[in-house]
């Protein structure tokens, strides 16, 4: 007589983010502090939600925990802000007041 057999459960599409994948996505824990099958994992549901913003998010941070000192960021300076710009219908000063120390 065999024992049971175990089959892996049906993926469920409609499946919320836990709260730790959501402060995960939403930048709150450090890189150094989530594990690469949190991403995989995090990529997977965004996937089968189809979160294409939330994968995104995921997958650079997983390009991020493998290939710490080769990754480069998708937009440079310039094209983030011509987006963000794009963005919003007034104008954005870019530059930054320098406090003087006295």
């Amino acid at each position: 007589m065999s024992g049971p057999i175990f089959e892996r459960a049906p993926t469920r599409p409609g499946l919320d983010y836990t709260e730790r994948q959501l402060a995960i996505l939403e930048d709150e824990i450090p890189i150094d502090d989530i594990r690469t099958t949190e991403l995989v994992a995090l990529m997977k549901k965004a996937n089968e939600r189809k979160d294409e913003l939330n994968y995104d998010i995921a997958r650079g941070l997983y390009d991020l925990k493998l290939h710490p000192c080769s990754y480069m960021p998708r937009y440079t300076m310039e094209e983030a802000k011509a987006i963000l710009q794009s963005l919003t219908p007034w104008k954005i000063e870019w530059s930054r007041k320098k406090k003087k120390d006295k």
